[in-house]
């Protein structure tokens, strides 16, 4: 599945998921900001990155580095590959119980 699909994919997951105005999605598609992560959100008030990639991409340096950074102030953060999406879908849905 290409990185373009796998954000559909996402996007569609997460708008069906809007609820009640608890979660906000950003997509940077919009924006070229180097490292910064393909979607921001904030979900029942955390914040989240998520850095989407294909079955075999990598992240850049500066990628990796801010998920390093959302973590590091008390985000959450994800490397987000095909195979790691249900347990994303779960966690997200986890944040507003």
């Amino acid at each position: 599945m290409s990185e373009s699909n796998f954000r559909k994919r996402v996007l569609k997951f997460l708008k069906s998921y809007e609820i009640e105005g608890k979660l906000v999605v950003i997509t940077t598609q919009m924006v070229s900001l180097r490292g910064i992560s393909d979607i921001l959100l904030c979900v029942c008030g955390r914040f989240v990155a998520v850095e989407l990639k294909a079955e075999d991409g990598r992240p850049s340096e500066l990628q990796t580095r801010f998920l390093q950074r959302i973590e590091h102030a008390g985000g959450h953060s994800y490397l987000l590959y095909p195979d790691g999406f249900e347990h994303f879908k779960e966690d997200i849905k986890g944040m507003c119980q």
